[in-house]
């Protein structure tokens, strides 16, 4: 059970945080109260209303990401590096390997100016002298000064489209598409007189010599 929960909690913190990258309006995770379905929960809720790791995660994610904007990735890092700006606050990098290990470590590519790092769920963790990123959850939360941006691939912040929220007009124009499709043809016209099937040369076709047709099938 460990495992899965360890799994779920990076699962669904992750999404969350690529769906911010992406400019997502809004984002909800599966599923905030308890939920079985056969042997599993996928709650993030335990069955006496706690809060279970992937509950825990989520809200450090909020804490960590609130108000914060996707400014690109991390140039020469080996695993998924997505940079946010946190305004006055400085920045912030989500680290994720997918891979809960105890004790992994990584090197992120370049010198970064850290002030502080994460785990998944908040709990401080310690960066090694040689510049080395623990990353034991899956996901490490690392934060950097106000002014210490470092090299950055695929900058898009200049030029992401603002997230489009559905309003009247959206619900008007689908409204006029569905008014447009053509009317279903009545039953006689869709299966012939009767209800029978029309012959389009399937069941009615030639058969191969000494097979014979089931007519009860059309009767």
């Amino acid at each position: 059970m460990l495992t899965q929960d360890q799994a779920s909690a990076l699962q669904i913190t992750m999404k969350a945080i690529e769906a911010r990258a992406c400019g997502v309006a809004r984002y909800f995770p599966f599923v905030f109260p308890f939920y079985v379905e056969g042997a599993n929960n996928f709650g993030m809720m335990g069955q006496e209303g706690t809060p279970l790791r992937s509950m825990a995660a989520y809200t450090e994610a909020i804490v960590q990401l609130s108000g914060a904007v996707y400014v690109g990735d991390l140039q020469g890092s080996p695993i998924k590096a997505r940079i946010f700006s946190r305004g006055t606050s400085g920045y912030g990098i989500v680290f994720f390997s997918g891979q809960v290990t105890a004790g992994a470590t990584f090197l992120p590519g370049q010198t970064l100016t850290v002030s502080g790092a994460y785990g998944i769920d908040g709990r401080p963790l310690t960066v090694g002298g040689d510049g080395s990123i623990p990353i034991p959850d899956g996901l490490t939360y690392v934060t950097l000064p106000a002014g210490s941006l470092p090299s950055v691939r695929h900058q898009y912040r200049h030029h992401r489209p603002e997230p489009h929220h559905a309003g009247a007009a959206d619900a008007a124009g689908a409204r006029h598409a569905l008014s447009s499709r053509p009317a279903i043809p009545p039953p006689q016209q869709r299966h012939g007189e009767q209800g029978r099937l029309p012959d389009h040369g399937g069941p009615d076709g030639e058969l191969p010599p000494g097979h014979l047709r089931d007519q009860s099938l059309h009767e």
